[in-house]
This record gives C-alpha cells, structure tokens and sequence, in this order.
C-alpha cells in the first residue's frame, strides 16, 4: 500500500492536441523489495479518439516502446485502430532510453537494472498504478509492439493475462538464437 502511494504519476504536459506527455514514478528493481529506488518514467497518452461512453467500455492500446527514445503516441496504423474502436493510446518509454533514464551514468553496475524482465514489470506497475489512478473505468488494455517491444508484448500477456485482454506482436524475437551465423549468410 505505501509503495502505490508513492508510485503515482507526475508533472503533465500539453504536447499537441489531446496527446499529452506525462511522467510515472517507476521502481528501479522489481525482483528486490529491499531496493526501493525509483526513477522518472516518461509516457505519452492520446485520447482524441477515445469514446468514454462506449458499451463494451473503449480499449486502451498500450504501445510498447523499445530500444529507442521516445517522443509521442505513434501515428500509424495503431492510430486509426484507435479511432476505429474509439480508443485510448497509451506510449511507454523505456527504461534507459530517451528521458527515462534511472541513472546519470550508463556504467556496467547501473546496467544491471536494464534488462526485459525488469521492462515487462515496468508495464505491469505502469498498467496497475495507472487503473488505480488514471484510468477510465473498465477499459481493457491490449499491448502492441515491434521487433524487441513485440517480444516484450507477447511476453507480458504469457505473464500477466490478468492486465491485458490481448497483445499484438509484430515481428517479436521471442525466441533468440545465440551465435546465429546463419543471419549472416541470407
């Protein structure tokens, strides 16, 4: 209870219509209770098309950032998806990329946080702390990403299909190759 007071969300700010970009307190180790660092976590949220009325209540699509920076919702396919099933996009920046840096410095003993595991609780507290605070009532959340993010997307849904009412995984490396020569030779 006293780590989802102080996991909340912070500081709001208008980056273009209904898009916005925010910030979420994250834990820095999920697997260590002990450790209760934390670091800002950036995310993105357009609700232009969402329709708060809508019976079944209106989707929220999560889109999973990977190994880049960040710097809005994506306006793409999952864009007119959104409008289609008068949905919510929500964007989550990545641990150690774009804004959402834990550490000032990027040496080998504060890489130890970055790593999947830790990505795929990222969203499962981002997910939880923001149906407690933020989100609207009953609306279900579909994950979707790319390359590595659709890995981290088929991934969670395989840990945690009590946040999620589906995943879209496009192009998800969910089973690496280690030492694949072979890539090499296409």
């Amino acid at each position: 209870v006293v780590g989802a007071l102080v996991l909340l969300m912070i500081s709001v700010v208008l980056v273009s219509g209904a898009e916005t970009e925010e910030w979420f307190l994250q834990r820095l180790d999920h697997f260590n209770n002990l450790n209760m660092g934390t670091f800002k976590q950036r995310y993105y949220v357009n609700d232009d098309y969402y329709d708060p009325s809508a019976v079944p209540p209106a989707p929220i699509f999560l889109y999973i950032n990977g190994e880049a920076p960040c710097d809005g919702t994506p306006s793409n396919w999952l864009e007119n998806y959104a409008q289609h099933f008068g949905a919510m996009i929500v964007t989550l920046e990545h641990r150690y990329y774009g804004k959402s840096q834990p550490f000032d410095s990027l040496s080998t003993d504060n890489l130890q946080y970055l790593s999947s595991k830790q990505a795929i609780e990222d969203i499962a507290h981002f997910i939880r702390t923001y149906n407690e605070t933020k989100a609207p009532t009953n609306s279900g959340w579909f994950t979707v990403g790319c390359s590595y993010a659709g890995a981290l997307s088929a991934w969670f849904r395989l840990k945690h299909p009590d946040l999620t009412r589906g995943s879209l995984s496009s192009s998800g490396v969910v089973h690496a190759i280690f030492d694949f020569y072979e890539f090499d030779q296409q």
